[in-house]
């Protein structure tokens, strides 16, 4: 759960995307009322996969406009900005679990959450579930205090190695152009066809593991390529994109094997809202009313 919405946006608009900070507000929010069981939240857990489709656009739309100025990704400039707006937080939240964890739980269950804690400051802790078998509906069953670093764990990945690949492919002038959508499309249709058979025998390895969600993450980046070369859908679509979101907080719930082709809902509708979005007059004139703008711009913390 990224939080360089502003900066990024503008990147590729050329504008303020309040839209895009309100939509974390509602991704982060969703899945809180999830947690806690609110009525009408049932499917609150879909804020995740927005979370991926939002990181990928916005992470794909600055790298294009860095290949596109200078023929080259600064990795070094890339990825310490990364450590400096996610590190702190990230850290202060495992260093405070692993005090609070020594003053309160048995001592029996200490080693296991130091190391579990040292998977999420490793960026693997989505690994680390999958291979346990953690059934992320039921987390009471086998409670994790970090299980919720899955999710950051998949977008670091993502933010080691798309750029390096984006690199590689762009290295020669006459495949520059094509390469980012190329690569995305391969991605998109390995991952979503690979999430779609493991889901059926290994729910959780299909709801954890990276190369099942990484078509989410590329279904934003494909949004940041079309918006770059075509231009914005008509703003009926944002708003199509937000009921869809809606529908699949409300509609789905835990009962179902997730993620499952019901996934396209809320990432497509995701999709939707960002190839839309012109900061005005659109879905904005919701998502940009100040709760939602206060909200989104915490939502990365909480």
């Amino acid at each position: 759960m990224d939080v360089e919405t502003a900066t990024m946006g503008r990147a590729i608009t050329k504008e303020h995307r309040i839209d895009i900070q309100g939509l974390r507000a509602v991704c982060i929010l969703s899945v809180v009322f999830y947690h806690a069981h609110v009525p009408g939240f049932a499917g609150g857990f879909v804020g995740v996969d927005v979370f991926f489709v939002i990181s990928g656009f916005l992470i794909v739309g600055m790298l294009l406009d860095e290949v596109e100025a200078t023929s080259r990704v600064d990795l070094a400039r890339f990825w310490a900005r990364r450590v400096r707006r996610l590190l702190p937080n990230a850290m202060l939240a495992l260093g405070v679990t692993l005090l609070v964890g020594a003053l309160l739980i048995p001592p029996h269950a200490r080693e296991m959450l130091a190391k579990e804690v040292a998977f999420a400051a490793l960026n693997v802790a989505n690994y680390h579930f999958a291979g346990k078998a953690v059934d992320y509906f039921h987390f009471d069953d086998q409670f994790s205090p970090v299980l919720h670093y899955w999710s950051l764990s998949i977008e670091e990945q993502f933010y080691i190695v798309w750029p390096i690949v984006l690199l590689a492919a762009s290295a020669h002038p006459r495949f520059r152009r094509f390469a980012a959508p190329v690569l995305l499309g391969l991605v998109w249709v390995a991952s979503f066809t690979f999430c779609m058979l493991v889901v059926r025998d290994n729910q959780p390895l299909a709801f954890f593991h990276t190369e099942t969600r990484c078509w989410q993450l590329a279904t934003g980046g494909l949004a940041a390529v079309l918006v770059r070369e075509y231009g914005r859908l008509p703003r009926i679509f944002g708003w199509l994109g937000l009921l869809g979101i809606v529908t699949a907080i409300a509609g789905l719930s835990d009962r179902i094997s997730y993620p499952n082709s019901y996934a396209l809902l809320p990432t497509m509708s995701a999709a939707a809202i960002v190839l839309a979005g012109r900061g005005q007059r659109d879905v904005s004139s919701l998502l940009g009313q100040p709760p939602f703008q206060w909200v989104g711009a915490r939502s990365y913390s909480w």
